[in-house]
């Protein structure tokens, strides 16, 4: 997203410096000098500088969303999309307006997921972030799913449980192990350990394809 361009009091003004096309206007037309002339013009003309920040006109590209609300049109679409694909029924899973890229889960079952994250990654990524919350919800009994290895930790049973559950469904368990790349070097330490018990626990998922159903 591109920053929005400052714009300052009085910077659209005019220069001052002398328009020839102002001498050739008739002084009759607005019934003064030419000076009379440039201030009424830049009356009439200052409403439409400042709608255009002084720019112009933005150009719109067909088929890209041109406000905020088709961009968050466009994400809710994704992250049901996502939802569908990995099964999620009887769970809420929503958007969030928190500003870091990640997802998160409640015992019950709500699952929110933040703009950020869902503008980060691709749709199996996306899947896989939805897996990964539904295999917390399993270890709570909210949910039921493929089983993990006992005893590992709870991020390294949801990712294992993420994985499985890609797999059942269809999906590459490897998007487990890119969304986790992605999220990296957002978290303060990293995530190379994880990361490394991702690959050893989803890859061979992946590469063996999706299980029978």
């Amino acid at each position: 997203m591109l920053p929005h361009r400052a714009r300052v009091a009085g910077t659209c003004r005019p220069s001052g410096r002398h328009d020839p096309a102002v001498a050739s206007i008739p002084r009759g037309l607005f019934g003064g000098t030419p000076s009379a002339v440039r201030r009424v013009r830049f009356l009439l003309l200052a409403p439409l500088f400042i709608a255009l920040g002084c720019q112009g006109l933005r150009p719109t590209i067909p088929g890209l969303p041109q406000d905020g609300r088709e961009v968050n049109a466009l994400r809710l679409n994704r992250l049901d999309m996502a939802a569908r694909r990995v099964g999620a029924t009887g769970i809420e899973v929503a958007l969030t307006s928190r500003r870091e890229a990640g997802a998160w889960a409640w015992p019950g079952g709500p699952v929110r997921v933040s703009d950020a994250l869902v503008d980060l990654v691709d749709d199996d990524e996306l899947a896989a972030a939805i897996a990964h919350e539904l295999g917390h919800l399993q270890d709570d009994g909210t949910w039921s799913g493929p089983r993990a290895v006992l005893g590992a930790d709870g991020e390294a049973r949801a990712d294992e449980l993420g994985c499985r559950l890609l797999a059942a469904r269809g999906i590459s368990a490897a998007a487990t192990v890119s969304l986790l790349e992605k999220l990296g070097p957002t978290v303060r330490g990293g995530l190379s350990a994880r990361i490394a018990r991702a690959r050893a626990a989803c890859l061979p998922l992946s590469a063996a394809g999706p299980a029978p159903r």
